[in-house]
């Protein structure tokens, strides 16, 4: 083999190495996952904090994201943009249910092979991949121990609440705390 013919292969073999490897990059590399967070609404400054952390964890992390929410922590509505979401196939989803009924929703995702994780509303649900939050049973023992430290003999207490799993879950441990006080 010739001296030019040896620089010519050896000048491919450079050429096809530097190509495998952009494409490569490009294909494992580059590609960025997308994740989809679905708030129960915006309207709380709680919700706002949980959006701008969020959205500063996918700038950080060079993830593609988006976050959603219910102009009115409306059920329906939720079902709706989680149907959406569903169309777009994302790599993760992030969500706070509203209630308990968007679950059936949520097992689509898991059909697809795309992790459920819950974010601050938990539910004995089996496919969800984690739950992010609060042991709200707890934090509700440890308000009601709170409250309890600050009650004279004969004090009364009203504990007020609604209907979704979180204060069910805070009132239950608040009632535990203040019966055993």
């Amino acid at each position: 083999m010739s001296k030019t013919r040896k620089w010519f292969l050896f000048l491919l073999i450079v050429l096809l190495a530097g190509l495998l490897s952009f494409f490569i990059y490009k294909i494992f590399i580059e590609e960025k996952p997308k994740v989809v967070v679905v708030l129960k609404d915006l309207n709380t400054q709680y919700w706002e904090i949980v959006k701008a952390g969020a959205e500063k964890g996918f700038e950080d992390f060079g993830i593609e994201g988006s976050v959603l929410a219910t102009s009115s922590r409306n059920v329906e509505e939720q079902k709706e943009i989680l149907q959406r979401v569903l169309k777009e196939d994302p790599d993760i989803l992030i969500v706070s249910p509203i209630r308990s009924d968007i679950l059936p929703i949520l097992e689509e995702f898991t059909k697809r092979d795309i992790p459920v994780l819950l974010l601050d509303t938990d539910e004995s649900w089996e496919h969800k991949t984690a739950y992010i939050g609060t042991d709200n049973f707890v934090l509700g023992e440890k308000s009601g121990i709170l409250m309890a430290s600050q009650l004279q003999p004969g004090d009364k207490v009203a504990l007020l609440g609604g209907d979704t799993s979180v204060e069910r879950e805070r009132l239950k441990g608040a009632r535990k705390s203040l019966i055993t006080a």
